[in-house]
């Protein structure tokens, strides 16, 4: 397991231009997954043997 490399994926979530009640239920949306725990921390993978491939999603 220590040579081991795991990949994760990475959303990035971006608020798109759409009306204010929208946005503002994007805005919580992002706030939740801001505090939840990452993929890896859950595991307990160690940080040298992550590697995170990234994309960005607008809500």
């Amino acid at each position: 397991m220590m040579e081991t490399s795991f990949f994760m994926s990475h959303e990035s979530l971006i608020v798109g231009k759409r009306p204010w009640y929208l946005r503002l239920r994007g805005k919580l949306y992002l706030l939740l997954q801001r505090n939840a725990l990452r993929a890896p921390d859950q595991f307990e993978i160690p940080p040298n043997r992550v590697i995170e491939l990234g994309t960005q999603v607008e809500i």
